[in-house]
């Protein structure tokens, strides 16, 4: 299951999303609901969430600057869910690697769309770190990977590192 954190300020509307979508049946559970994007980014850090929906236009911390502040060190896909079609949004939430920029009232078909999407997508990087890992132990065992081995996990492998971002950035929507 695809862990779910979802940050917007409206109760309604943060309830619906809540008990509306079929999360068990979109493959993921909800882990934490969050009201602004400053109590949004100490839900990230406590629940390290998979997939992130967001509202753009909130109190305290808007949904970009939560983004800005956490996509990258935690690794998460973002769906951002606004009222504004503001272009200057979207430009910006594209810069930030969003997958769906969906505007209210959500469509709960697009929602499942996007949540089928960041799935695929994180599957595939799955896939990729497993092979490349698997490749790093195959060099090892030649002798032609002079790297120190760094433990069971891809992380701190530059190679896999510098791969799995260049794939975060190939199929970012």
């Amino acid at each position: 299951m695809y862990k779910v954190l979802i940050v917007e300020d409206e109760d309604i509307i943060r309830k619906g999303l809540l008990f509306m979508v079929n999360w068990q049946e979109a493959g993921c559970v909800v882990v934490g609901e969050a009201v602004d994007g400053l109590e949004g980014l100490e839900k990230i850090r406590e629940t390290n969430p998979d997939i992130v929906v967001v509202d753009i236009n909130m109190p305290v911390k808007d949904g970009l600057s939560m983004l800005e502040d956490s996509i990258e060190e935690y690794g998460y896909d973002a769906v951002i869910v606004s009222g504004y079609s503001d272009f200057e949004y979207a430009r910006k939430a594209i810069r930030l690697g969003v997958t769906e920029y969906l505007l209210k009232p959500v469509n709960f078909n697009e929602l499942y769309d996007a949540l089928r999407k960041i799935k695929d997508k994180q599957q595939a990087a799955a896939r990729l770190r497993h092979e490349l890992k698997q490749l790093d132990m195959e060099k090892r065992k030649l002798g032609i990977l002079d790297e120190p081995e760094t433990g069971d996990s891809p992380e701190g492998n530059r190679h896999v590192e510098y791969t799995a971002t260049g794939c975060r950035r190939l199929w970012t929507c």
